[in-house]
């Protein structure tokens, strides 16, 4: 009964009456019938009039410890991957987000983590993961983004996933930019030839893990994988960002890479290798 009230949009104005009354022990009521069947409210969350009255009895109960059953409710199964992946659904786990406390959301945060990977695989998920990462607060925060970091070197390599990846290293923790890249280390040059693996590599150069990348660039046997990637239609841009990001913080690795790829000017005048060559034909010769 109580769902048919909450999915009709006839009944929706009668719904939220229903609850803005409701004194302690009647929200009681009303929550333990809908926390009791976890598969109907995840339904309801999916429906354009039932996630409304979701999100409303979210917002009613507040920071009262009723919240956290609705939120045991809401990660049922696999309840929290279909919400964080449907346009409607997403929203439910964002109002909790917003009004309930991070203990209170602590099921919240296992879920994240738990789906982590999935989430990040989709397009939907990823989008909605990188601002769950925005809006979570506390210990759980901090353990969602030690498991990315720690996931660095998958998800960098995935088509969506990347964008997580780099969402994290935006938010220029010192710290969790260090585990990143050092989870990354020995995997730079592969994952710049790859069109979202380049994105994060860049990212890494404009990082405080910036002398990761840089080391493995820089390897004297690493000279023919570093022609390669000035020529690659992704690698390429990581060459230019080398030389950018080493040029603006003064580093002295800026002339060094500079003198590498100014000893092989010929194998530049191809192909995208053109765009770096543009990038340093004003640039003093090194000796």
């Amino acid at each position: 009964m109580i769902f048919l009230l909450m999915n009709d949009a006839d009944k929706l104005h009668f719904f939220n009456e229903l609850i803005e009354s409701a004194d302690v022990s009647e929200l009681q009521r009303i929550v333990a019938k809908i926390v009791s069947q976890p598969e109907s409210l995840i339904k309801a969350s999916l429906n354009p009039h039932g996630a409304k009255s979701v999100r409303k009895v979210i917002k009613v109960l507040g920071k009262t410890s009723l919240i956290s059953d609705m939120n045991t409710a809401l990660c049922t199964g696999n309840g929290f991957y279909r919400l964080m992946t449907h346009p409607i659904g997403s929203p439910v786990i964002f109002k909790c987000l917003d009004v309930a406390s991070s203990e209170q959301n602590k099921l919240l945060y296992e879920a994240a983590i738990e789906y982590c990977l999935e989430l990040a695989k989709h397009e939907r998920g990823c989008i909605n993961l990188k601002k769950f990462i925005t809006s979570c607060r506390g210990e759980g925060r901090q353990q969602l983004l030690d498991f990315i970091a720690k996931h660095s070197l998958y998800l960098s390599q995935d088509p969506t996933g990347n964008y997580v990846l780099q969402h994290v290293l935006s938010l220029h923790d010192p710290a969790l930019t260090n585990k990143i890249c050092s989870v990354l280390s020995g995997h730079y040059v592969r994952i710049s030839f790859l069109k979202g693996g380049s994105h994060v590599v860049e990212r890494c150069l404009e990082s405080s893990g910036m002398e990761y990348v840089l080391k493995e660039l820089l390897k004297t046997d690493n000279v023919h994988e570093l022609l390669q990637l000035a020529r690659d239609r992704y690698g390429n841009y990581v060459i230019q960002a080398a030389l950018i990001a080493t040029k603006r913080e003064g580093s002295p690795t800026y002339r060094s890479l500079l003198w590498l790829l100014q000893q092989h000017l010929y194998a530049l005048q191809s192909g995208y290798g053109r765009n770096v060559l543009k990038l340093i034909a004003s640039e003093d010769p090194v000796y």
